[in-house]
């Protein structure tokens, strides 16, 4: 890893009212014992070390112009640093400035499309675990969840069980699915064949994907993210997908989000709800953000920060499969998310899987459990922190958390 960029300081955020901060309702209100502070592992998509430079200079140059209007239509700059983007990281060559439309909220997104293509009460193809978020979405929507759990290979590989799949689809008459590619929370990257299989089955039935692709630029250990709408001429038609800068550049603040719609008719109905809620009002630091983040500046710092998460996850694994007897994960192909299995540790130690969770918040380790999100005996931990403190939080399972002597 080069010496370039800082991925060591711990970012102090307590003048600024940071939602990880407040750990306390999260955590029920569970006391940290004395000594120990805390690491808050629990938030999906939050970077603890600062973000690229180059978005963070774009951002203040813009602040220094004292008219924070709103933005309709953002400057030719926003578009072309997406597109070229797209084509220097991915090989797209066929996005268009019209496909491309700005968001200032990607939940609010799905909420629009589900509007959109879905009645009240119609089913919605979920994979299992899942994004917690989504179950929101679909409540807020009026719709309901439809469950396809995925399934682990002989190589303890997370894989699409289309079997299961299409008989979900068939039984719930689903027209709909959200589907994230990398996937969140397990980490997989899919392999072109997997997206081409998932496809085909969607085209079978006519399900239309509404696809989560926030995480594709962070990839690890040698995978490749392949965009969905490459894999089939159905795919490019009949799929909504979301992207945005909070995961790879950590700006969830920024509301830097935007879609790529292919089929002008999907665009249109999707934009047409979106607009109800201007939520494609981007703000003009998501405006600059972007400019700022997707340009080779930022490709450069993204690609030192994936080192870093590479260094973290390969560390985490390794810990947990030779130091924490009874615990299991697999080693994710992207995102920095880990999810670890404790149903062996639970079941052998009589231990109940809330007691566990609390153990965790006790010591500091602030992680997310959720048996509807991540399995009943799995837990997420977001591993985008100076290495020192991943260290730190491993320490403390091993000696205080899944220690019973």
């Amino acid at each position: 890893m080069t010496n370039k960029y800082d991925f060591e300081t711990i970012v102090d955020r307590s003048k600024f009212n940071s939602m990880g901060q407040h750990y306390e309702k999260f955590t029920g209100g569970v006391k940290i014992k004395e000594g120990f502070s805390p690491v808050n592992v629990w938030i999906g998509g939050d970077l603890w070390f600062p973000t690229a430079p180059s978005l963070t200079k774009a951002v203040v140059e813009r602040a220094r112009h004292p008219f924070y209007n709103m933005i309709q239509t953002p400057c030719d700059a926003y578009y072309e640093s997406i597109m070229n983007w797209h084509e220097t990281r991915y090989g797209v060559r066929d996005i268009k400035k019209e496909y491309i439309t700005p968001h200032n909220n990607l939940p609010g997104v799905v909420i629009a499309a589900l509007k959109a293509l879905c009645m009240p009460g119609d089913g919605v193809l979920l994979t299992l675990p899942v994004f917690n978020a989504y179950f929101n979405d679909l409540e807020f929507a009026g719709c309901k969840p439809v469950l396809s759990g995925l399934k682990k290979d002989a190589d303890g590989v997370w894989r699409i069980d289309l079997t299961d799949m299409e008989d979900k689809v068939i039984k719930n008459h689903v027209h709909v699915a959200i589907f994230s590619s990398p996937h969140n929370p397990t980490g997989r990257v899919w392999e072109r064949w997997e997206l081409e299989a998932m496809m085909e089955l969607f085209e079978k039935h006519h399900v239309i994907a509404i696809m989560d692709e926030t995480w594709c630029d962070f990839t690890l250990n040698g995978h490749i993210h392949t965009p969905v709408q490459s894999v089939s001429e159905y795919a490019r038609q009949h799929t909504i997908v979301n992207y945005g800068l909070s995961k790879p550049f950590g700006s969830n603040g920024l509301n830097a989000a935007y879609t790529i719609i292919y089929n002008p008719y999907l665009r249109e109905r999707v934009n047409a709800a979106t607009v109800r809620t201007q939520l494609d009002f981007p703000s003009p630091f998501a405006e600059a953000a972007v400019i700022g983040a997707l340009n080779p500046e930022g490709a450069e710092w993204l690609d030192d920060a994936r080192e870093l998460i590479n260094k973290n996850m390969n560390y985490a694994y390794e810990y947990v499969m030779n130091r924490l007897d009874g615990v299991t994960t697999s080693l994710p192909d992207g995102t920095y998310l880990l999810v670890i299995d404790c149903e062996e540790w639970c079941k052998k130690n009589a231990v109940p899987m809330e007691e566990l969770v609390q153990k965790g918040y006790q010591y500091g380790v602030i992680w997310a459990a959720g048996a509807r999100n991540y399995g009943e005996y799995g837990i997420r931990m977001c591993l985008a922190h100076p290495f020192s403190q991943v260290q730190e939080v491993f320490e403390r399972l091993e000696k205080y958390v899944f220690n019973v002597r």
